[in-house]
């Protein structure tokens, strides 16, 4: 820019401000009157005219400053900014008439990828259950009376044979009312004795027609009445026996006592625990199954149980199924376990833990190599497949890792039916990043040279 063209726009201001109106309270500035107008003898149009003097010069400032930017870089053989716009008629008219410049260039250009189908697998059903050994045969034993614990003959970790003796009650309550109840029944039995005689006599007097015929029929009556009472007094005996037999805990079968509740001297109440015995013999496996599961799991199914802390493994039968789901929403299963088999199952005893793994029949699924899979262990997994040479994302679930070293795939399953994969679909393997969804794509087999540097989505 000119030099003076620049100066003039620095000094220039409006008119209004170098002559103000003298009816608006200003005056006619005189170059030979050196005193200036004070502040508050200043009209507002003067206040807004030095603004547009400091707007004015920064404007051309920074004009000025563009310009010369603009000439350095023509001046530097083309470098810089001169580099980037042709300033020359042609290459203005080529701009105007829509030539594709570099910021245009590739917008619609197709992205390349490589790809491969995904592919049908069949794998029998399965599924691993966590749970504990229990015994088969295991009892917590209470007395069915109450009463003062006499004495305790075993203890924990003691093997004990079915009918052996484990525990005694103070027995003298129930031995007394078993006695009070043999008594009560000889009484009635004598007394049906006397009735009896009392029958013979008026039935022979009524013969000789000494008495009538009622006492006869008094005496039979009395009779009656009595014969109910002794079955009576027979009943309150034999329950009496069975409660004095009930002072005797005894084993129900062969096995260890587990446990010990009560100790001697303390008085239980009836149902009380007292010892609990379990047969280490015949085990079986208590897990939990879920709900997925139940559809193919059924009573006489194969089953693999493994105890890691022992190293053990056994194999089993699936005993019962449970039809209602517990409070963690999962299904109780018993597995009965084989005999042992090897010398570490030997050593198994309720309360470990097992893995349990049962299988089912072969189910179809949909594989894709691992590539094709965006984000596998996230919330947000997805593939990507081409449909007439466009590509779109598919939410999908992993289902696991198949296979292993190069053959290793991924099952997967949709997301809803929109997003639903077919065998033989074709899924982007590489390239995602390059994609958007709808975009045109040109595909590579997986086994082609990497797809070049492509449009990389914002």
């Amino acid at each position: 820019m000119d030099p003076k063209i620049y100066e003039m726009s620095l000094n220039s201001e409006p008119r209004d401000a170098q002559e103000a109106d003298p009816l608006r309270g200003g005056r006619v500035h005189d170059p030979q009157v050196g005193a200036r107008p004070s502040a508050a003898r200043l009209p507002s149009v003067s206040r807004r005219s030095r603004g547009w003097r400091v707007g004015g010069a920064a404007f051309g400032a920074v004009l000025v400053f563009g310009l010369g930017a603009v000439v350095g870089g023509l001046g530097a053989g083309g470098e810089g900014v001169g580099a980037r716009f042709d300033m020359s008629p042609v290459g203005v008219a080529q701009a105007d008439e829509g030539t594709p410049t570099d910021a245009t260039l590739g917008a619609d250009a197709p992205v390349t990828v490589r790809v491969a189908s995904a592919v049908q697998a069949q794998r029998p059903a399965q599924v691993v259950m966590h749970g504990t050994l229990v015994a088969r045969d295991r009892s917590t034993l209470s007395f069915v009376v109450g009463g003062r614990l006499l004495r305790r003959d075993v203890d924990v970790g003691d093997r004990v044979t079915k009918g052996q003796v484990l525990a005694r009650i103070d027995p003298q309550a129930y031995r007394n009312a078993e006695l009070a109840a043999a008594a009560d029944l000889a009484r009635v039995d004598a007394q049906s004795q006397q009735l009896a005689r009392d029958e013979r006599r008026a039935t022979e007097l009524e013969a000789e027609g000494f008495a009538p015929t009622s006492q006869r029929e008094q005496v039979q009556t009395a009779q009656s009445t009595l014969a109910a009472q002794r079955r009576a007094a027979l009943a309150q005996l034999q329950e009496t026996r069975r409660q004095h037999t009930e002072t005797v805990l005894r084993a129900p079968f062969d096995g260890v006592v587990r446990a010990v509740f009560g100790q001697a001297g303390e008085v239980l109440g009836p149902g009380a625990p007292v010892l609990a015995v379990a047969d280490d013999d015949g085990l079986e496996a208590q897990v939990d199954a879920p709900e997925r599961a139940l559809r193919w799991l059924t009573v006489g199914g194969r089953a693999h149980v493994e105890v890691p802390g022992l190293g053990a493994r056994r194999g089993g039968t699936v005993d019962a199924v449970a039809r209602a789901a517990g409070p963690s929403g999962l299904y109780r299963l018993r597995i009965a376990l084989d005999p042992a088999s090897t010398p570490a199952a030997e050593k198994l005893a309720p309360g470990l833990g097992v893995l349990a793994r049962v299988e089912g029949p072969a189910q179809d699924e949909v594989r894709v190599p691992l590539a094709a899979v965006v984000d596998p262990s996230g919330d947000d997994a997805a593939v990507w497949i081409v449909r007439d040479d466009m590509a779109q994302p598919r939410p999908v679930t992993v289902l696991g890792l198949r296979g292993q070293g190069d053959d290793a795939t991924l099952a997967i399953a949709p997301r809803g039916e929109a997003s639903a994969i077919s065998p033989g679909t074709t899924v982007v393997v590489a390239g995602h990043a390059r994609l958007l969804p709808g975009d045109a794509v040109r595909t590579e087999n997986a086994g082609a040279p990497p797809p070049p540097p492509g449009r990389v989505a914002p």
